[in-house]
């Protein structure tokens, strides 16, 4: 609500695509630390938040190489998004026995999710119009017949691994809003999609484990469904071409639970339950 004037670096045709992309970035770096020095919760913090989404969204749209070169998806999804999130849930936990606040908190974090999934489908629409890019997945998420925006006459161009990089990054992270939103179902649904996208990256795998972890809370004291497809996933995000490192702490922290149940629960269930798995 108080947001800033956009932030847009003026751009001359006839100046060296790199030298723009490297200005750019610049600028980005400059915000990214102004912000890393302030306190969550200082008024001004989302504001300089949002001049940063502005720029990195700028670089995306004009160099998308350039920007997963510089792990930009990472820093806007941790700086601008992630960092807000963490805060938050803190205050949550700080507020717990106070219900009246606690309320007020868990509205505003319903509603930072939800501008956080706009947000990104949003951008997921405009890079994939800029860069005049079609793709089976990201029709299952908008329709591409859709007016093209005002990014799609600069045809820009990009590698294809740097697209489908990135059309995955976003997947995975509105599966994460989601999930913290606890709509389990439809979480699963990026999740997927974000394994149709780029199969060999582990990432979106532990994150399917991490659901079903989520699903049924009771579901490391019986022997279950959950369990085994909980281990499958970790191990599925482990043992691919790009494992995705958390995984296997994730996994190892999985077993000593499930180490700690007394056999005594195993014993009780019937036959037919572990026929099942």
């Amino acid at each position: 609500n108080h947001r800033r004037t956009k932030p847009i670096l003026p751009i001359n045709d006839t100046e060296n695509p790199v030298s723009i992309s490297q200005e750019i970035f610049d600028e980005c770096e400059k915000l990214k630390q102004k912000i890393l020095s302030l306190t969550n919760g200082k008024s001004d913090i989302w504001i300089y938040r949002q001049e940063l989404l502005d720029q990195y969204e700028q670089l995306i749209l004009f160099d998308l190489d350039y920007a997963i070169e510089k792990k930009i998806e990472h820093d806007l999804w941790t700086i601008v998004f992630k960092n807000e999130i963490s805060y938050k849930q803190e205050q949550l936990k700080e507020n717990n026995q106070h219900q009246v606040k606690r309320a007020e908190i868990q509205t505003s974090l319903q509603n930072f999710y939800e501008y956080a999934r706009g947000y990104y489908m949003k951008l997921l629409q405009n890079v994939v119009h800029s860069y005049n890019f079609e793709n089976s997945i990201c029709k299952l998420t908008f329709s591409l017949s859709q007016k093209r925006n005002q990014h799609s006459n600069h045809n820009r161009s990009c590698k294809e691994a740097s697209m489908l990089y990135f059309i995955q990054h976003i997947l995975v992270h509105v599966g994460d809003l989601n999930r913290y939103s606890n709509q389990i179902d439809l979480a699963k649904t990026f999740y997927q999609y974000a394994i149709q996208t780029i199969p060999c990256l582990g990432q979106p795998y532990n994150q399917i484990a991490i659901l079903h972890e989520m699903k049924n809370p009771l579901s490391l004291l019986t022997p279950g469904q959950n369990q085994l497809i909980t281990t499958y996933y970790y191990i599925r995000s482990i043992a691919i071409k790009v494992t995705f490192p958390l995984a296997i702490s994730n996994l190892e922290k999985l077993f000593i639970r499930l180490k700690d149940i007394p056999i005594t629960r195993y014993e009780q269930q019937p036959q037919n339950d572990f026929l099942t798995l």
